[in-house]
């Protein structure tokens, strides 16, 4: 399975970034059935995001 999915932190050109893959253009790929799923956790792991900014 392609869980757990990782936030990446870095810098570049001075500003600090956040990133994630979005598991949602993924997840389809190996599994039409889990693509609700897919998109349940990506909206769990972008409010995470958007809390820490």
């Amino acid at each position: 399975m392609i869980l757990p999915c990782k936030i990446s932190i870095y810098e570049k050109e001075g500003k600090v970034l956040v990133s994630m893959v979005k598991i949602t253009k993924l997840i389809p790929l190996l599994n039409k059935d889990l693509e609700d799923k897919a998109k349940e956790i990506e909206k769990v792991l972008l409010n995470i995001i958007n809390i820490s900014l």
